[in-house]
């Protein structure tokens, strides 16, 4: 095991687990009557893995905490039943899990053309990237 660093002790120390009462203590936002649901915010969510579908799971529940109200998904072939089930307010779609392998260069042009990325992380639960 790697020694912690002072920036890891610190985290650490702050580090609160999100329980069901503390979700209860946190509710969604409500929308004020004057929004609509093209107002609230839309968000593209690219990512998941057959091994961690999970992780984009989590990705669209902080955008729907943070208010956003038009969520798509794009995963890989075997994720979006359970994501759709899990997420019926979510539409979801799927890629081939072989074209994951390609999309680091693709995904930069299409940023591009979204012009609004506000944020973008690589999934870390498939080592074949």
């Amino acid at each position: 095991m790697r020694p912690r660093t002072r920036l890891s002790r610190r985290v650490a120390e702050e580090v609160r687990p999100l329980d069901s009462d503390w979700l209860r203590a946190h509710p969604l936002p409500v929308p004020d009557n004057a929004a609509d649901k093209n107002s609230r915010g839309r968000v593209l969510a690219i990512g998941g893995s057959a091994t961690v579908p999970g992780g984009i799971q989590l990705t669209v529940e902080a955008a729907l905490r943070a208010g956003a109200s038009k969520i798509q998904v794009v995963s890989v072939e075997s994720a979006p039943l359970s994501l759709g089930i899990a997420m019926p307010e979510v539409a979801v779609c799927s890629a081939a899990e072989s074209c994951w392998r390609d999309c680091n260069e693709k995904l930069g042009s299409a940023f591009e053309l979204l012009g609004n990325v506000r944020c973008c992380g690589r999934r870390a639960g498939d080592v074949r990237w």
